[in-house]
């Protein structure tokens, strides 16, 4: 071993030059760089007179260029290395402050408000604050470490080894918050806050714990005092003046930076198109079968009409970012808009590729995959369409919606925001903007009132096959138009009038806030996907690559299915029996009254032809015997042909019926049976006896839902796949045999 040569790490030269030289050529070195890294921007823009940022290449040149800025940044720290360490006492004292700075605004936040833009902006800084001090807190533990292992004194190693623990157990508390983005993790954030209440007594137990050891004599603590700096009174005081100087940043951003435009603000951050949207031309070789509109057969529409490529579009990480708007990303993540291009959904567009054309999917994607839509994908030529990682019904598809058709239906919207919703930047420039501008990013939503309406629900949940692909142009759904003639939309009292929003988005309470929020899980009948993905075993690779910070894992969907069906069970509809005198002899009949109380349109809901609802019959004599029966499923799930179902059957021109929700082929709808809001349906049955069964007769039944019918779940999944059955309600009655 003591032959072995020793490792040395190459010398960097440039540490030679004295250091006022070395600082001048590393501004200029970077200064050429950021300056370089602008000439694309200016040659397209100044002298061809198209926006840099809708270039192809745009979005590389700008990785590139972070890349070589970090790589020039990080040259000039190792030379700095020396420097650094001098500064380590001068930036122990920045990260004291910052520290003193996050006990402050955390109880601000947690027991004065949360909801001003002040605290709003508090609670961005006290992030920044946090993670600035974060690594400098790493380093002085690791001095700590090193420095208790090197003394010998027994008292010394023991509260060296517990401040260490305790303040590292703190720092990882905090570090997990972070990584698990907060509002969900509701142990994490009262272990975060109340850490944050222990933090000032760790501050000053160190400080006097430091003051007794310098007090001492001897080797050890001479080594102590040598590898760790000491904080001093007037070093604390300095730090507490700085954490209580902080708070003034955030109140100054949200008291006096409220009256300035986003137009003038992304001037200065980068160069904007004039009318302030990110799109580009309709390319020459893009497929137009249906007209000149390149989004036929669907509605959707951009404010140009032009195309708006993915790199434009804000993910929705990016709006659940930093615990802005997390809680409503991670119930968003597990909704049917979230999962709107789904297993179901796909199959469906393949059929109808193969038989009109991929371009004839627009009609499809307008709703299940409107960005793909926008952004120009959905052609037979180039890569499949991936909607933003195949986001469905994302964020901006709401919230930047600028439009309603007045004749709803198949996507009838415009699409239209600032570059804060078209602007998906690898730095989060948009993000910071938002954070600076709060009240323009309020105002900027509030100025479209088209969210708060109800037509925007109706421009994709009213559904009208379009004559380009079915001459017949038969109605699918159209639920607006049926809660428009419900109890609910037609109250006196305005207590007792509800909407789409008051059902589906039920208020929810939110873990930053101190007030609720509307719910985006938006709750519905489907079963089907949280079923589906909660048994997926990619879905966790899946959910880590595309929603860091918005969704950890896959447990949440089978979360979310209880929850779905626990509301389902809660009264949606009511089940009653009731005897009626038998016409024939050798019989007993009943009555089974299912009552639509509780749905704001007909009933059942979902996909009429798909969903699978019906009565499930038992009767039995007075010995116990079955001896009739209805609607029981076989051992595959399939329900029997002759069973009281409610929904709707297809048919096609040549009265075939159609079993995969072929819309296109749709030429005439018989059995069906759905119910208004607010009406019943009463069926009527008669149940034949033995001869000498005993009485009385008991009859049980069962409301039971399936998302789809196995006809469906075969043709998509297969015929093992297994998709959960709700009992929406039950009932017994008991009938006399007269014998």
């Amino acid at each position: 071993m003591a032959h072995l040569p020793k490792l040395r790490f190459p010398r960097i030269t440039l540490p030679t030059q004295p250091r006022r030289r070395r600082l001048v050529i590393f501004a200029l070195v970077l200064g050429g760089l950021i300056l370089f890294q602008q000439i694309p921007g200016l040659f397209f823009t100044w002298w061809l007179g198209y926006p840099w940022q809708n270039h192809g290449l745009s979005v590389q040149w700008r990785i590139l260029s972070i890349a070589l800025d970090v790589g020039v940044v990080l040259a000039f720290l190792l030379t700095e290395v020396k420097a650094f360490h001098r500064m380590l006492p001068r930036l122990y004292l920045l990260m004291l402050g910052l520290l003193l700075f996050c006990v402050w605004s955390a109880l601000y936040l947690a027991f004065v408000e949360r909801s001003s833009p002040f605290a709003f902006q508090l609670l961005m800084w006290h992030m920044f604050a946090g993670r600035t001090a974060a690594p400098l807190l790493v380093i002085y533990l690791l001095q700590h470490v090193v420095a208790w292992r090197a003394t010998s004194t027994p008292i010394e190693r023991k509260m060296g080894k517990r401040l260490t623990i305790y303040t590292g157990v703190t720092l990882g508390v905090g570090f997990l918050f972070t990584v698990l983005g907060g509002p969900d993790e509701r142990i994490l954030l009262p272990i975060h806050e109340y850490g944050a209440l222990l933090l000032p007594i760790l501050v000053i137990w160190h400080i006097r714990a430091e003051r007794r050891w310098r007090a001492r004599t001897g080797p050890s603590v001479t080594t102590l005092a040598a590898r760790v700096p000491s904080f001093g009174r007037r070093g604390t005081l300095l730090a507490l003046a700085i954490s209580l100087l902080l708070p003034l940043a955030p109140w100054s951003l949200s008291m006096h930076w409220t009256d300035l435009t986003h137009a003038g603000l992304f001037r200065f951050v980068e160069a904007t198109p004039k009318d302030l949207y990110r799109t580009e031309p309709v390319p020459a070789s893009y497929e137009r079968p249906f007209g000149a509109d390149p989004f036929a057969p669907a509605r959707l529409t951009t404010p140009n009409g032009e195309l708006v490529p993915e790199r434009f579009v804000a993910k929705a990480e990016g709006c659940a970012y930093e615990g802005c708007h997390t809680d409503i990303g991670k119930q968003w993540a597990l909704s049917g808009h979230r999962h709107s291009r789904n297993p179901f959904v796909e199959k469906g567009m393949a059929a109808l590729a193969a038989e009109k054309g991929v371009a004839a999917t627009r009609y499809c994607a307008g709703c299940h995959d409107p960005v793909s839509l926008a952004a120009g994908e959905i052609q037979s030529t180039g890569a499949p369409s991936t909607g933003v990682d195949n986001e469905g019904v994302t964020c901006l598809v709401c919230h930047a919606a600028a439009h309603v058709d007045a004749k709803p239906g198949n996507a009838s919207l415009a699409l239209g925001a600032t570059p804060i919703f078209f602007e998906r930047a690898i730095d989060k420039s948009a993000y910071l903007m938002v954070v600076l501008y709060l009240e323009d990013h309020k105002r900027e939503l509030d100025r479209r009132g088209v969210i708060d309406d109800v037509a925007l629900c109706e421009a994709c949940h009213h559904h009208v096959v379009p004559g380009e692909l079915n001459p017949h142009r038969p109605t699918i759904t159209s639920r607006v138009a049926e809660w428009r003639e419900s109890p609910f939309a037609r109250a006196e009292k305005a207590e007792d009038r509800r909407d789409c929003r008051s059902c589906h988005m039920p208020p929810t309470p939110e873990s930053y806030q101190s007030t609720e929020i509307k719910g985006h899980r938006f709750l519905s009948s489907n079963t089907a996907l949280p079923a589906i993905y909660a048994s997926d075993p990619a879905y966790d690779a899946y959910a880590a690559r595309n929603f860091r910070g918005v969704q950890q894992a896959k447990f949440t969907h089978a979360e979310n299915l209880e929850w779905t069906q626990a509301r389902l069970r809660a009264g949606i509809v009511d089940l009653a029996l009731a005897p009626v005198p038998a016409t024939t002899p050798g019989t007993v009949a009943f009555t089974a009254t299912v009552a639509n109380r509780g749905v704001g349109h007909g009933w059942p809901a979902g996909i009429p032809d798909l969903v699978d609802v019906w009565l499930e019959l038992e009767a039995t004599d007075g010995g116990g015997n079955v001896v009739w029966t209805s609607g029981v499923p076989n051992a595959r799930g399939r329900v029997p042909d002759d069973a009281y179902r409610f929904g709707e059957e297809w048919f096609d021109d040549q009265g075939n019926r159609l079993t995969h929700h072929e819309t296109w082929k749709l030429a005439e709808i018989r059995n069906e049976r759905r119910i208004p809001s607010g009406a019943r349906d009463v069926a009527r049955f008669e149940v034949p006896l033995p001869a000498n069964a005993p009485g009385p007769v008991t009859v049980e039944a069962r409301l039971r839902h399936r998302r789809f019918r196995r006809d469906f779940i075969d043709w998509v999944l297969g015929p093992e796949a297994e998709l959960p059955i709700t009992d929406l309600g039950q009932a017994t009655v008991t009938l006399a045999t007269g014998s």
